[in-house]
């Protein structure tokens, strides 16, 4: 007789344990803002024995409870300002759910659904921005690989404008490539690392004024002085600090002039023009040749959720294309996405943001877009009102950079961000603004209200009655 192992077990009580799962799932999310906005994780670790047999689903998830369910963040919930996080959607909550249920390969292989609606979700999205048709997408992890993605396909195109074929021939063939930005995001440098162009390759140019977006002029006299020479240009939909753009209709302008790839990097900021309020900012992204969005930040899908638009499916395919006698042939086909994208196996990660998008519709999201930039600008005027503090960066968007009136030391502010953090009302990041050291506050999920700015009032005030030594 065959003994009872604990998989089988769960087989048998899988109702049970789904139904224990779904419980803790709900008490998760009814005490989201009542939970520390960061836990305070002491190291080591405590950690099980490995089992030789194993406990079982329930028990393991009574342990996990028991031992890691306070070292959790509330990194989902309206208080959590830090980087540019979004929340989950309870529409893209119920698609997760199913995405892990379904257990779906999302490839083009005639049995699911799957690639399809990953194709209908993405040309919504697209045809919402304004984008032409002539721009097709694909799902990839998060806005990093998305940057490395699109500057693939681009290193494709610059290799092709010198006769050489990058993807048969390596990067031994070619001369140094050229990137030019103004303000780029550190993950243009990592996919730089990753694609063998190198971060030396990156050129920063002046930026306008005291802003992070970059100057036209300086952009036009360096093609000028390229002479021709095909470069890759990555302009700026929302830099991370303050959530200044690039003219792109300028830069866009620009390629009928001067050869260059023209990447976008739009991880949250592109999804602004989601509002007619700021549609003007996404003007000339139809003129990019590829555009990042990451769908973690503004469109509060969960991670991990990127998405990289393109008109150069042909180039894309020579990049991507996955040549085995079981797998299907490499055709220049949006479905086709083993052939497109980094990842051969595929989540279906594009279920979550069909989902919401069907279930809030551009509306919606404009609704979360436009009340995060109403949040963030009066969070702005509240920095303006308590005395010991002071706006550095005020928001164009939902980003909002502050400092102490007295010490604009990062010592003091990373001293007043771990009283914040050991409050556990409010998580805010440190960064520098042009040398000024400064705590960054990201407003990007769809449950921040009025009531979380008033708690992030007081939080902001206690923490800085508090002193070191009372910790």
């Amino acid at each position: 007789m065959t003994a009872t192992t604990p998989l089988h077990t769960d087989q048998e009580q899988l109702a049970d344990l789904l139904e224990a799962t779904k419980r803790y799932a709900e008490q998760f999310l009814s005490t989201l803002n009542e939970r520390a906005v960061g836990a305070q994780i002491r190291e080591p670790i405590h950690q099980p024995d490995f089992p030789l047999r194993g406990i079982g689903g329930m028990a393991t998830m009574q342990w996990f409870k028991a031992h890691y369910d306070a070292l959790l963040s509330a990194s989902a919930g309206p208080r959590y300002l830090g980087f540019v996080t979004g929340g989950t959607t309870p529409a893209a909550l119920m698609a997760d759910w199913l995405v892990s249920t379904f257990d779906q390969n999302a490839q083009w292989s005639g049995e699911t659904i799957a690639p399809f609606l990953e194709q209908q979700a993405l040309n919504w999205l697209r045809d919402m921005l304004g984008l032409p048709d002539t721009f097709t997408g694909i799902c990839v992890t998060g806005a990093t690989m998305a940057n490395f993605t699109g500057l693939a396909i681009g290193r494709q195109w610059l290799g092709e404008q010198h006769g050489i074929d990058i993807a048969e021939q390596g990067l031994q063939a070619m001369r140094p490539i050229r990137v030019l930005s103004g303000s780029a995001h550190s993950s243009i440098l990592k996919a730089l690392a990753m694609l063998g162009i190198g971060h030396q390759q990156l050129e920063k140019l002046p930026c306008v004024g005291d802003s992070e977006s970059v100057d036209i002029s300086a952009l036009r006299e360096r093609l000028q002085q390229l002479d021709g020479e095909p470069v890759m240009v990555v302009g700026n939909a929302g830099v991370v600090n303050n959530g200044d753009f690039d003219d792109l209709k300028a830069i866009a302008s620009l390629k009928n002039q001067w050869p260059f790839w023209l990447h976008i990097d739009g991880a949250f900021g592109l999804l602004a023009g989601l509002s007619p309020r700021y549609q003007h900012l996404i003007a000339g992204t139809e003129a990019a040749d590829s555009i990042t969005v990451d769908g973690h930040k503004w469109l509060n899908v969960p991670y991990d959720a990127g998405y990289l638009y393109t008109r150069h499916l042909a180039s894309q395919l020579k990049v991507f294309q996955n040549v085995s006698p079981y797998l299907g042939a490499p055709v220049a086909n949006p479905l086709n996405t083993l052939h497109l994208g980094p990842e051969n196996s595929r989540r279906w990660r594009a279920l979550p943001l069909w989902f919401s998008l069907m279930a809030y519709g551009k509306q919606g999201l404009q609704h979360i877009i436009e009340n995060d930039i109403e949040m963030a600008q009066q969070f702005a005027a509240m920095i303006d009102e308590l005395e010991p503090y002071r706006m550095v960066v005020r928001p164009k968007l939902n980003i909002a950079c502050f400092s102490l009136r007295e010490s604009a030391e990062m010592n003091a502010l990373k001293a007043l961000q771990q009283r914040l953090y050991q409050q556990g009302e409010l998580f805010v990041t440190p960064s520098s603004f042009r040398g000024t050291p400064v705590l960054r506050a990201a407003f990007s999920n769809w449950r921040t209200d009025h009531v979380d700015l008033a708690r992030i009032k007081s939080a902001l005030l206690a923490a800085q009655l508090t002193k070191p030594e009372q910790r």
